[in-house]
């Protein structure tokens, strides 16, 4: 029985997840009420109280799934000083966000949550990952600015080939990157 519950919670999670995603192309998120969350979704707002306080709260267990999807991803490799492997880690969240491609353009594009780049970008192994190519000779400040500067520039350049519907393939963007930044801080 208890496994049935959870199958349920998790299919209701689901619906309204689905739900807001689609209500966000049309729609500000401050314009989504829950009653036409609910109806889109075909789920009974005391069953929305159940889950969610909000459509922001529902927003940060989306996002929040979005973020552990990359943790997860990234966290599957251990740190190698092989480029390849770095390639194919980046390469693997590039495709995974291609593959959601709905999600982050709404997240991306209409600046729904005006924190979402800071929380994409301070994920632990999205820290970890910009530091890879780090030449030590960089004094702290140097090097503080430099990661600054790749993960701002990542961001811009994912975000600009999630928007444009990712014309390039996530090989050659995540190739890109890594040359940018290998640049950057062996310069």
């Amino acid at each position: 029985m208890r496994q049935k519950q959870d199958r349920r919670v998790e299919m209701t999670k689901r619906l309204l997840k689905k739900s807001l995603i689609e209500l966000l192309k049309a729609e500000n998120i401050q314009k989504i009420s829950i009653r036409t969350l609910c109806l889109n979704a075909d789920i009974n707002r005391s069953t929305f109280y159940k889950h969610y306080d909000s459509q922001y709260a529902l927003l940060r267990d989306i996002e929040d799934d979005l973020f552990a999807n990359i943790e997860d991803i990234l966290s599957e490799h251990t740190s190698s000083d092989n480029d390849c492997d770095k390639d194919a880690q980046l390469t693997k969240v590039l495709t995974y966000m291609r593959d959601n491609i709905d999600l982050c353009q709404i997240l991306m594009q209409y600046n729904i949550d005006p924190e979402f780049e800071n929380k994409l970008m301070s994920i632990p192994s999205v820290l970890e990952r910009s530091t890879l190519d780090f030449n030590s000779t960089l004094s702290f400040s140097n090097f503080s600015h430099t990661q600054l500067f790749v993960l701002d520039g990542s961001y811009c350049m994912i975000k600009r080939w999630i928007i444009n519907n990712c014309p390039e393939s996530p090989a050659e963007i995540a190739s890109l990157i890594r040359q940018i930044s290998k640049k950057l801080y062996n310069e």
